[in-house]
């Protein structure tokens, strides 16, 4: 996980990501509003940096859900079953199934602007595991991803808490 990538932090991807959450605060879209604040200027909301996956090369989901191919021309007309809608969204899953996002934190040692070409770079965590009751062991582990700027400076710490069953949840 020591290998990096750039995340370019811009307007518009601020826009739309405040948009999506459907954050109305001028602060994510208005840059004259924003500049009379003592953040001096449009920022990114607290959560922007897991926007960053998409810039990430190496992302372990990319190419997860992945758009099913279609029928064959003398099978069209049929309806698919569920076994085969769930195989054609669930192609190349392997064990997310037992997979969990069980945390997220983000820690802001400035704010994040537009204009910012971000360094980012992650690092194992602590792990630890614990008895479940329905999926057997849980195995819980920190991703910790680093986010600095130009100069080197620490933006944005994030550490992500994921779980892994040892076995699929019985019912």
């Amino acid at each position: 996980m020591a290998d990096g990538f750039t995340f370019h932090v811009d307007l518009t991807s601020i826009m739309l990501f405040a948009s999506a959450l459907g954050e109305t605060n001028p602060v994510y879209y208005d840059e004259e509003c924003a500049r009379q604040t003592p953040l001096g200027g449009v920022v990114a909301p607290p959560s922007f940096a897991s926007a960053s996956a998409h810039w990430n090369p190496r992302y372990s989901l990319r190419g997860v859900r992945q758009i099913p191919e279609a029928a064959a021309p003398e099978s069209r007309s049929e309806l698919p079953s569920a076994t085969s809608q769930g195989e054609g969204r669930n192609r190349g899953a392997g064990d997310l199934a037992r997979v969990l996002h069980g945390e997220q934190r983000f820690r802001y040692h400035k704010p994040m602007h537009p204009g910012m070409r971000l360094q980012v770079r992650a690092r194992r965590g602590k792990s630890w595991s614990k008895e479940g009751r329905r999926g057997g062991t849980l195995h819980f582990s920190e991703s910790i991803t680093e986010y600095r700027d130009e100069v080197g400076e620490l933006v944005v710490t994030a550490t992500s808490v994921g779980i892994t069953t040892s076995k699929a949840v019985e019912q």
